[in-house]
C-alpha cells in the first residue's frame, strides 16, 4: 500500500515528491524485511527513488540556477555532496536486499537480478560508494550476459 501511494504521489508531480519519497523508502524497507522477499518489487521500488531522488536534485538546481546561481549550492563539491547525503541513505537497504537474495534468484530470474544489481550500482556510484558501485555493475554485466532471449545491449551499455 506505501508503494502504491507513493508512486501516486510521485506522479502528482514535484508537489507531490517529497512525501513520495519518504512513502517509498518506508515501503522499500519493509519490502526488503519481510519473509517473502520479492526481488521484482525490491528492485521497481529502488529504480523509482533512483530516479525520482535525480528528479528532485535536477529540479533544485534548475531553481538554484534561476535564481543567480551564486553561491556554494552551485560548485561541484557542493553537487557531489549532495549527491552523497540523498544517495547514501538507501546503502543500507542496497546491502539489506544483497543478503536476501539467494542462488535460485540467479537460476529463476537472473533479468531481475541483472537489473536490481545495475540499479543498486548506480545508487552506489551516486553515494559516492565507487568500488562497492563497480563491483555490482560488473555482476549485472556478467548476469546480462546470461539473460535469455532478450536482447540485453542497451542495459549492458548503460553498465559501462
Amino acid at each position: 500500500a506505501l508503494a502504491a501511494l507513493g508512486k501516486v504521489r510521485a506522479s502528482q508531480g514535484p508537489q507531490g515528491a517529497k512525501e513520495a519519497l519518504k512513502l517509498l523508502r518506508n515501503a522499500l524497507t519493509l519490502e526488503v524485511a519481510k519473509d517473502a522477499f520479492h526481488l521484482e518489487t525490491v528492485w521497481d521500488l529502488l529504480n523509482t527513488l533512483k530516479d525520482l531522488q535525480m528528479s528532485e536534485v535536477k529540479a533544485k538546481q534548475e531553481k538554484a540556477e534561476r535564481e543567480g546561481g551564486g553561491g556554494r549550492e552551485g560548485t561541484s563539491g557542493a553537487r557531489l555532496a549532495t549527491l552523497q547525503a540523498l544517495y547514501g541513505q538507501y546503502l543500507p537497504l542496497v546491502h539489506a536486499a544483497r543478503s536476501r537474495l539467494t542462488e535460485a534468484h540467479e537460476r529463476d530470474d537472473v533479468g531481475t537480478l541483472a537489473v536490481f544489481f545495475k540499479t543498486a550500482g548506480e545508487v552506489c556510484l551516486l553515494a559516492q560508494e565507487y568500488d562497492e558501485g563497480k563491483e555490482l555493475l560488473h555482476e549485472a554485466l556478467r548476469l546480462l550476459g546470461a539473460v535469455p532471449n532478450f536482447d540485453c545491449r542497451s542495459l549492458i551499455e548503460g553498465c559501462t
